[in-house]
């Protein structure tokens, strides 16, 4: 999946933070990873800060001057028998 694009005239409604949220749970649910990471180019500043609000931390050994690679770790403490 990539390039997902929220229209302007909702941009700043919290839509790109919703659908993330919701991309997230969607993969964890489906494929149960442990993780799931991302690339955003460096200059796309906006969408790394609503990454980085949405818990996923860069990884530096894995990132370059133009693109930023990020990880989420699951969170499993409410999985049933966890």
């Amino acid at each position: 999946m990539g390039r997902i694009v929220v229209a302007p005239d909702a941009r700043g409604c919290a839509v790109g933070k919703v659908l993330c949220k919701q991309l997230v749970a969607a993969a964890l649910e489906t494929t149960s990873a442990a993780t799931v990471t991302l690339r955003v180019y460096r200059d796309n500043v906006v969408v790394v800060r609503l990454y980085s609000s949405s818990g996923f931390v860069e990884v530096p050994s894995e990132s370059n001057t133009e693109v930023v690679f990020m990880k989420l770790m699951a969170d499993r403490s409410h999985d049933v028998g966890a």
